[in-house]
């Protein structure tokens, strides 16, 4: 199996599952951090999305996120609980949706030997030294944490399962 067809399966794995975390979550809870959970649900919301543009830079497409996003979502971000400095709950889901897209077309167009190249981030590169494994990283770990994550939070906001078993 090719690299391009793991890093698309992942991703659309993880596009399918995501409504399913998000679409009975109400807006005004989303940065409640019950049990002490510092990452609430626009945080997570917000970094999957940043994450995808970040991997659509690394397939060779654009990075094309809100202004802000980064010091909100971004490594390093500290989620706060004040519901005034995150974007909507439709904003978010909007922003999944179109990194999500983005990052299909990106990694579709790009060729082997793009996917091969080296990981551009050095400080990723000792788990993920191509450009390949850098993808595969993001749209399964990285976005399956991320998810795993959010439900967890569900679960202390005495939110349903997001999907049965």
């Amino acid at each position: 199996m090719e690299a391009k067809h793991v890093i698309l399966s992942a991703l659309e794995m993880h596009r399918n599952l995501t409504p399913l975390f998000v679409k009975d979550l109400a807006d005004d809870t989303l940065t409640a951090q019950p049990a002490n959970m510092k990452n609430h649900a626009a945080w997570q919301m917000g970094h999957i999305a940043f994450a995808l543009a970040g991997g659509c830079w690394f397939a060779g497409g654009e990075r094309d996120l809100p202004e802000g996003w980064g010091e909100l979502f971004g490594a390093g971000s500290t989620p706060q609980s004040d519901r005034s400095i995150y974007p909507s709950k439709q904003a978010l889901v909007a922003q999944l949706d179109k990194q999500g897209e983005a990052l299909e077309q990106a990694v579709s167009k790009a060729d082997a030997s793009a996917l091969a190249a080296e990981n551009p981030r050095e400080a990723m590169r000792r788990i993920a030294p191509t450009v390949a494994e850098a993808l595969v990283y993001l749209t399964s770990g990285h976005y399956g944490y991320h998810l795993g994550q959010l439900a967890a939070w569900r679960n202390a906001m005495g939110l349903p399962k997001a999907f049965p078993r």
